[in-house]
């Protein structure tokens, strides 16, 4: 998709981002496309941040988790579930998007 926004439709710059579910089963990815530089910064920093903050968040959201499905059995905690520290995922990095793959195996079929 990434390639096509800039081949195609001719943008400068594209930067994707993943989110995944508490469980990390992958939810989605986020396409920002900009033709200025000041929008490509602007977007490592926030997509470096977000990096940063994700394991946070996704401990939370697992130990609500774990709080509910404890609920849901019967047996309720006395204090909620603490977070779990989580490792912390690779730094964000912009790679250049790749082509398609019927482009890249019909140019090597040739």
């Amino acid at each position: 998709m990434r390639w096509r926004i800039e081949e195609v439709l001719g943008y400068a710059a594209t930067h994707s981002f993943g989110l995944r579910s508490a469980t990390g089963i992958p939810l989605y990815s986020m396409i920002f496309a900009t033709d200025h530089h000041a929008g490509e910064r602007i977007m490592s920093h926030l997509y470096r941040k977000a990096v940063e903050e994700q394991p946070q968040m996704r401990a939370e959201a697992l130990a609500r988790l774990e709080d509910e499905r404890d609920a849901k059995a019967g047996r309720p905690g006395l204090f909620d579930a603490i977070p779990r520290q989580l490792g912390p995922l690779p730094p964000y990095r912009h790679e250049p998007p790749q082509p398609p793959y019927w482009l890249s195996t019909s140019s090597q079929s040739r």
